[in-house]
């Protein structure tokens, strides 16, 4: 039905569910880490277990149907200044997301990791996990495209890359030669385009 339109949908539980955080309240939530760590990391263990089977069933429904093996995965995890946990935590939650993403890797997938906040402190958790490239950039969070755009995945490759001008600033106060700026920029950033899906850092509304 689609015609030449790819299906392309995004699945915001591949990794496990790092949002338990926030569906609690962030007081909540990050006070319910810090008190009962034990009974926290049991919810975080069994999202991620659900995932890998999740996972199982999708890996073989795009076989199946021949889908395209490119999917938009990740967690707001960071904010303005970095990560919202601890660097330890994180190495944790990590290993268990590469475990979850298991039978996407196995299958060939693509996964592109949506980037919001400062995430460059945990890029290389992110890429040892298996994921191929990253959706957006908060460039005035300190986390550019240039630098990442550095960092090669767990197989050597080049990254994947959604994004483009900046949303908060370029298309709120810049002029249209500051659009043709960043996305000239982009292109420069990805060795002429390589690996570049050029569109809106994030959803321009």
């Amino acid at each position: 039905r689609f015609g030449d339109i790819v299906w392309m949908p995004s699945n915001w539980h591949a990794d496990g569910y790092f949002m338990w955080l926030f569906e609690f309240g962030l007081e909540q939530g990050f006070t319910a880490l810090g008190l009962f760590p034990d009974r926290m990391r049991k919810l975080f263990e069994y999202a991620a277990a659900e995932s890998y089977l999740r996972n199982q069933v999708l890996a073989r429904l795009y076989a199946e149907h021949d889908f395209c093996k490119l999917m938009l995965i990740g967690q707001d995890i960071c904010g303005q200044r970095g990560p919202t946990v601890s660097h330890r935590f994180l190495e944790w939650y990590f290993s268990l997301a590469k475990t979850a993403l298991q039978p996407l890797l196995d299958a060939d997938f693509k996964l592109v990791w949506h980037s919001d906040g400062h995430v460059l402190p945990i890029v290389d958790l992110i890429l040892a996990a298996g994921v191929h490239g990253f959706q957006g950039f908060q460039s005035e969070t300190g986390t550019t495209i240039d630098i990442v755009a550095r960092r090669r995945t767990i197989r050597g490759e080049p990254l994947l890359f959604f994004s483009g001008f900046n949303v908060s600033k370029v298309t709120r106060s810049g002029t249209p030669e500051d659009v043709r700026r960043e996305i000239d920029h982009h292109i420069e950033a990805t060795d002429g385009g390589r690996g570049l899906f050029l569109l809106p850092c994030n959803a321009i509304t």
